[in-house]
C-alpha cells in the first residue's frame, strides 16, 4: 500500500470547516430544542398534577401535639412503621450502657451507643417537626398565582402526602419514612403503577422516575433560612406600591396597603392639549380646573421611578451580562411565566425599550422602521415559539443573559403601566387649574 505523508500533500480544509460549522449550529439547535422540550414537559406534567390535585377536597395533614397524632391515618401508619421495634432497641442500649461497669465499656462502643440512643429518643420529635414542615412547605395550592410549571415532582409529592384525588395507594402512589444520613430522616414517595408517565418527571433527564426522596435536614435548613420549597409569584400590586412608596420613588406613603399623599400632575403630563382632558366643575357647574393625563414618557423621565424599578430588577436578575442568578431568581421566573408572558403583545410593546434592549445586545438599528425592529426583537429574543405562544422560563439551569434582558425589558414596560394606572386612579392628584386662554393654558 502506497503512503503519502499529509505533511507534503495539500488538502483544502474548507469543506471540513463548513461541515464542522454546520454540525456545531445543528448541535446547538438540538440542545436548545431538547432543553425547551424538557421545560415544556415539566410544565405540562405540573399543570396536570395541579389540576388533579385541586379537583379534590381532602385537606392536608392536620398538625397535632404528639408525633404519632400528626397527620392523616396514612401518615400515622408511616410513622408507626418507622419506629416499630425501636422501643426494644432503646431498652437494649440502655442495658448495655448502664451500671458501674457497663457492657459497652468492655466492648469499647459506648460513644456509638450513646449517639444511637440520643437519636432514637429524639427521633419522634424530629419526625413530628419534619411532617409539620412538609405540611407547610408542600402546600403549593395556597400560593397566590402559583406557576404550575415548576417542580412537578414536588407537586406530585404534595398530592400524595395529602391523599388528593387519584394520588393514593390504590393507584400506585404511596410513601414511607425511613432513617436518612446522620441524624436525619427521609420521606420516600413511590409510584408502583403501570403508567409510564405516572411517576416523578425529572426535568434534567427528561425521564419519569419511580421514587422521589425529601430529607428532614434540608427542610430544617429551609425553615431556618426562611426559604421556600416552591416559588411564589410576586404581587403586581405590591411591586407597584414598592415603586411608588417611601422606599421607592416617594410619591406616596402606604400603610397596610392604604395609600396617602399627592403628586403634581403637571410634572407627568405629556402636553397641554386640553381637548383630551376631563373638566372639573363646581356646584354651579362652572369649570374650576381639569384632570391631566399621566404620560408614560414622563414617568420614564422620573429618575426616582426608574431607579426604584432598577433596584427591583437587580434583585430579580442581578448582573444581566452573566448567568449568575439574582437573589430573587425564582420569583423572576414565576413572574415572567404567570404575568409578563401572558400580557406580551409584540405589536404594542414599548418601542423605546425594544431599541434599548437591542442596542445592549450590539444590534445596529440604523434606518430601520419600528415594525422591522419589532420583528428583529422577536427573532433575537425568541419571545414566541413556533405556534406563536409565548415561551416560558424553566426552573432548571440559570437564566441566560438574553433571558435576563428580555425579562428586564418586559418588566420595565409592564410596571410603568402599573404605576401609570395607579396614578391615573388618583383623581385628586390629577386635578390642576388649567384655564384655556388665547395664549393656551394658565396653570
Amino acid at each position: 500500500m502506497s503512503y503519502t505523508s499529509p505533511k507534503y500533500t495539500y488538502v483544502s480544509q474548507q469543506p471540513a470547516f463548513d461541515k464542522l460549522q454546520k454540525d456545531i449550529v445543528g448541535a446547538a439547535a438540538d440542545i436548545a430544542k431538547k432543553k425547551q422540550d424538557h421545560i415544556d414537559a415539566e410544565r405540562k406534567k405540573g399543570e396536570e398534577i395541579d389540576a388533579l390535585g385541586r379537583a379534590a377536597s381532602q385537606s392536608y395533614i392536620i398538625d397535632k401535639a404528639g408525633y404519632n397524632d400528626v397527620g392523616n391515618q396514612v401518615t400515622k401508619g408511616a410513622v408507626g412503621e418507622l419506629f416499630a421495634g425501636t422501643g426494644k432497641r432503646v431498652g437494649e442500649i440502655t442495658r448495655l450502657t448502664s451500671g458501674a461497669n457497663p457492657q459497652c465499656k468492655i466492648d469499647g462502643n459506648c460513644n456509638e451507643l450513646y449517639e444511637e440512643l440520643a437519636a432514637l429518643k429524639q427521633g419522634p420529635k424530629q419526625v413530628k417537626t419534619f411532617i409539620e414542615q412538609l405540611t407547610d412547605q408542600l402546600d403549593y395550592q395556597n400560593i397566590r398565582n402559583f406557576d404550575p410549571g415548576q417542580n412537578s415532582r414536588g407537586q406530585l409529592a404534595s398530592n400524595i402526602l395529602g391523599g388528593k384525588g387519584k394520588f393514593n395507594e390504590k393507584n400506585g402512589y404511596k410513601y414511607k419514612l425511613q432513617k436518612g444520613e446522620g441524624n436525619s430522616y427521609d420521606i420516600v414517595f413511590e409510584y408502583t403503577g403501570k403508567d409510564e408517565n405516572g411517576g416523578f418527571y425529572n426535568p434534567k433527564t427528561g425521564e419519569h422516575e419511580s421514587t422521589y426522596t425529601l430529607n428532614s435536614a434540608s427542610f430544617a435548613d429551609m425553615a431556618q433560612n426562611d426559604e421556600s420549597f416552591f416559588t411564589n409569584t410576586p404581587s403586581e400590586e405590591n411591586l407597584a406600591q414598592d415603586i411608588l412608596g417611601e422606599t421607592g420613588a416617594g410619591i406616596y406613603s402606604y400603610k397596610d396597603g392604604v395609600r396617602s399623599g399627592k403628586y403634581d400632575i403637571k410634572r407627568y403630563m405629556k402636553d397641554t392639549d386640553v381637548e383630551s382632558q376631563e373638566g372639573v366643575y363646581d356646584e354651579k357647574n362652572e369649570m374650576v380646573g381639569r384632570r391631566g393625563i399621566v404620560d408614560i414618557g414622563k414617568l420614564k423621565d422620573d429618575t426616582r421611578i426608574m431607579g426604584a424599578i432598577a433596584e427591583q430588577l437587580q434583585g430579580f436578575t442581578g448582573d444581566v451580562n452573566s448567568d449568575i442568578a439574582g437573589e430573587e431568581d425564582g420569583q423572576a421566573r414565576a413572574f415572567y411565566n404567570q404575568v409578563l408572558s401572558k400580557r406580551t403583545d409584540i405589536n404594542t410593546f414599548d418601542i423605546d425599550l425594544i431599541k434599548s434592549t437591542m442596542t445592549d445586545l450590539g444590534k445596529d438599528l440604523t434606518d430601520l422602521g419600528d415594525d422591522e425592529i419589532r420583528k428583529i426583537f422577536n427573532e433575537e429574543m425568541e419571545v414566541f415559539d413556533d405556534k406563536k405562544n409565548t415561551k416560558k422560563f424553566g426552573y432548571t439551569g440559570n437564566l441566560t443573559p438574553k433571558q435576563k434582558k428580555l425579562f428586564n425589558a418586559l418588566y420595565t414596560s409592564h410596571m410603568l403601566g402599573q404605576v401609570r394606572d395607579i396614578m391615573m386612579e388618583d383623581l385628586d392628584s390629577r386635578v390642576y387649574s388649567g384655564i384655556t386662554t388665547g395664549d393656551g393654558i394658565i396653570y
